[in-house]
Order: structure tokens, then sequence, then C-alpha cells
């Protein structure tokens, strides 16, 4: 689920390049790029919370890991090991701001085309 803001983001640069366009052409409403903005710094936040917790649920049980996910898990270790082991889990939080993210994408789309 951590790659979710991935194509959030996507979603939310596309979303502001048609907004802009609408809006210089005249026929779109600034507020729309406003909220495609918002959407797109929102999207990387998903991404940023769903990554942190990952990384903390691996690096509670390392033993645990396939060989994909543990070559990541030591790879953040040796980069910054004090960093990567102080990570907290925050599965509810990520999953909120993944659903106001949603909501603000849904907003800015209505208000594109509307």
């Amino acid at each position: 689920m951590r790659w979710l803001g991935i194509p959030l983001l996507a979603l939310g640069a596309l979303g502001l390049v048609a907004a802009l366009a609408l809006a210089i052409e005249g026929s779109g409403r600034w507020s729309a790029a406003l909220l495609y903005v918002g959407a797109s710094g929102l999207s990387l936040a998903v991404f940023g919370t769903h990554n942190d917790t990952a990384l903390a649920l691996m690096a509670r049980r390392p033993e645990e890991l396939s060989g994909d996910a543990r070559a990541e898990l030591d790879h953040e270790l040796s980069r910054d090991k004090g960093a990567a082991l102080a990570l907290k889990a925050t599965p509810k939080t990520a999953w909120a701001i993944t659903v106001v993210a949603l909501l603000l994408h849904s907003a800015a789309l209505a208000r594109l085309l509307l």
C-alpha cells in the first residue's frame, strides 16, 4: 500500500496541468489549480506515511522478511540506522491522510469539471 501515493501524485500533477491550461485559456477556474496543488502535496504525504509505516513494521521483525524486503531494510539501516529504528508505525494516520487526499482529489476534479 505504500506506493499508493505515487499514482495519486501523478493524478495531481496531471490535474494541475489541466487546471492551469483551462484557467489560462479562460474556461477554467484558478481554484481548481489551487486544489490540485494541495492534492499533489498531500499525495506525497500519503507516500511518506505509508513508507515510514512499512519500514517501521519491517524493523520490528527483520527475521520474517523476504529477500527484497530484507535488502530494503538493510539499505535503510546502513544509511541511517538511528533514523530507521526511530520510525513509528502509524497505519491509522496513513489511512486518514489517504482518505483526505482522495477527498481533495475529488473536490479538485469536481471544481475542474463543473
